[in-house]
């Protein structure tokens, strides 16, 4: 990735955490009580996510389905994260770029993981929500660093990738959940790096 990345930022959602269960989870929920076909559904969902649209939100509207939020005691970290993070700490400062409710610092010592990060940027805390370019850059001032010395690691092109490559960060694009359906040749340009598994963050990096 070369000499000049300094700093690392990570998603949360299917980057740190794996939400397979949780995706799951809200597909069935919002779906029982009604006739609407879960293989049907999901093929739309898959549809709208290659499009790197926000594939649930906007079917939840169109269907006009009843969704409580996002069923976070589902969430596990991706297996092997840890190992990762642990291997990058001592080589790079650590932060993270996220949409997420209140209280993430708190979940992410649940989890064990916080000590790794440096700066924790979620947008229910600051204001800011992911693609605006104002989350990346209140993260580069936290930080006291360029984007020309970031990477931005995340699963979702839309979110995560494009904004981060318009400010002039260098990108990953973990190939995860329902964000793997995404498009990158939608993007102005192709993220510097494609993943499939984390651990390959440790030949890249």
């Amino acid at each position: 990735m070369g000499d000049l990345i300094k700093w690392i930022f990570f998603d949360i959602g299917s980057t740190l955490f794996d939400e397979s269960d949780s995706e799951e989870y809200r597909i069935n929920e919002v779906l029982a009580d009604t006739d609407i076909n879960k293989e049907d559904f999901i093929k739309e969902y898959i549809s709208l996510a290659s499009q790197s649209q926000d594939a649930f939100h906007l079917l939840v509207k169109k269907y006009n389905l009843k969704y409580s939020g996002w069923p976070a005691f589902k969430d596990r970290l991706i297996p092997g994260i840890e190992e990762i993070l642990d291997y990058l700490k001592d080589k790079y400062h650590l932060g993270i770029i996220a949409n997420q409710p209140l209280g993430t610092e708190k979940r992410l010592e649940s989890f064990g993981i916080r000590k790794y990060f440096e700066v924790v940027i979620s947008s229910a805390e600051v204001g800011y929500v992911k693609p605006q370019p104002e989350i990346f850059q209140l993260a580069l001032k936290q930080a006291k660093t360029k984007p020309e010395e970031s990477l931005m690691i995340g699963d979702r092109l839309e979110n995560d990738i494009r904004p981060a490559q318009e400010l002039g960060f260098k990108t990953i694009w973990f190939k995860n959940s329902y964000g793997k359906y995404g498009n990158p040749e939608l993007l102005p340009k192709m993220p510097d790096h494609i993943i499939d598994s984390i651990f390959e963050l440790k030949q890249l990096l």
